[in-house]
């Protein structure tokens, strides 16, 4: 179980071109937005979350952009970078 200060890490990829203005949009959580590589149109989102209700809450917004989730993968130690 989750201690309050703590947060968890998430990878979430995105079929669609998104950049780091959106950042702030995604309540704040976002810490780093990696644009599609040459000829790919999927964009990796890692957001530090406390909690499911605030992962929902991101995913959320990313279905009110209209843009197709691929994967919500929770880091842990041996998948971070």
């Amino acid at each position: 179980m989750q201690t309050p200060d703590s947060a968890t890490p998430y990878l979430i990829t995105i079929l669609d071109r998104l950049d780091e203005k959106w950042a702030d949009w995604l309540d704040g959580r976002v810490v780093r937005i990696e644009p599609p590589d040459e000829g790919k149109n999927l964009t990796l989102i890692t957001v530090l979350v406390p909690d499911q209700a605030a992962l929902r809450g991101i995913i959320n917004k990313l279905w009110d952009l209209n843009l197709t989730l691929i994967s919500v993968c929770m880091q842990n130690e041996e998948t971070k970078s």
